[in-house]
């Protein structure tokens, strides 16, 4: 304990087991922002009324946050803990992954394997995590992340849960500031802060840039390449001269891009396709006649690394454009970002991108 005082420069104190003036009005101070962390001690807490407080109507008056580690979610808690929490944190046991099925089976009754591919992916690594977001307001495609505190480490190997309405996970302004609240983190460089306040006041030096990318933006991030900047109704029908790479705005090449896609058409083998939003080139009918004309066979990504409500598409096409320079091919590419925190994906561009 001494070697963790040391270490750590905030206010905190050591309890061997659950204090006994937990209740009492002066245990916490509400005019600051508290946090009680209960670590191995299920057996203790799960019999304890005071915790079960804590986590329905004894935190928010307190100005306070609760973290419990648990080896297992359902040693004999009360539900009223589970049910409660924002978030799960789970880490992979190799003895015993019924817990971790158990929630699946709750959350996703009909699509179980969603969820369990979603966390195998997350904890392929060592020390990796699955973050169950549970909060009511968020938005299903941004419920199972994981490197919520780093960027750019994710692997990109999963398919998105078939059938699932895109409808429902449309996300709104307040969505997109729920996620900034609960990650404390700068878009631009990706610092994480301990509170809001300092999230506000923090003074980043590099400038972000500006979104959605407008064609003479990206023009000026791919002058060093060989890239075509164009419109959709440019695009060339057969390219003879190869390689050729064309970044598409599929809106006005001079107005700001809402969707920009990348196609790659090397000397010898098949094209790429890149829509960073995932899925082929049925995006336009007549992206498949040129991908066919030029191929037949092709490549794209089937795998969404961006989140739907971001306007970073034409970051994806130059991220892709500097790495195929190198002649890195497009798996290689889309291994660089998660496929399950795109928010992180997002970050990493936008402070790599900035000026």
């Amino acid at each position: 304990m001494a070697e963790i005082q040391k270490t750590v420069s905030l206010q905190f104190e050591f309890f061997r087991g659950i204090p006994v003036d937990l209740e009492s009005d002066d245990f916490f101070d509400p005019k600051k922002r508290n946090m009680i962390i209960l670590d191995d001690l299920m057996s203790t807490s799960a019999k304890d009324s005071r915790i079960n407080e804590l986590f329905t109507e004894g935190s928010h008056p307190r100005n306070l946050s609760v973290v419990v580690l648990n080896q297992n979610l359902y040693f004999e808690m009360d539900p009223t803990q589970r049910r409660n929490c924002h978030y799960l944190v789970l880490f992979n046991n190799p003895i015993d992954r019924l817990p971790v099925m158990t929630i699946g089976r709750q959350m996703y009754p009909s699509k179980s394997d969603f969820y369990l591919q979603k966390f195998e992916e997350s904890t392929s690594r060592p020390y990796g995590f699955l973050l169950v977001d549970l909060k009511p307001g968020k938005t299903e495609s941004s419920r199972l992340r994981t490197d919520v505190l780093q960027t750019g480490n994710g692997v990109d190997t999963s398919e998105e849960m078939e059938g699932h309405d895109s409808s429902d996970t449309e996300s709104t302004a307040s969505d997109i500031m729920d996620d900034r609240e609960d990650l404390l983190a700068c878009r631009d460089c990706g610092l994480v802060f301990a509170h809001y306040r300092d999230l506000e006041d923090h003074n980043c030096r590099t400038k972000s840039i500006r979104l959605p990318i407008s064609g003479e933006a990206l023009e000026g991030i791919l002058r060093e390449t060989s890239a075509t900047v164009c419109r959709a109704d440019d695009l060339p029908a057969y390219v003879s001269d190869r390689p050729k790479t064309f970044v598409v705005n599929t809106d006005n090449c001079n107005q700001e891009g809402t969707h920009w896609v990348v196609f790659h058409f090397p000397i010898s083998g098949p094209p790429d396709f890149l829509y960073s939003l995932g899925g082929p080139e049925t995006y336009q009918h007549h992206f498949r006649k040129v991908l066919i004309v030029n191929g037949p066979q092709y490549r794209f990504s089937r795998c969404p690394i961006q989140p739907d409500f971001s306007e970073t598409y034409g970051l994806y096409c130059a991220y892709y454009m500097k790495m195929r320079c190198q002649s890195i091919k497009i798996g290689y590419v889309l291994n660089d970002f998660s496929s399950v925190d795109l928010d992180a994906n997002d970050i990493k561009l936008i402070a790599l991108f900035s000026f």
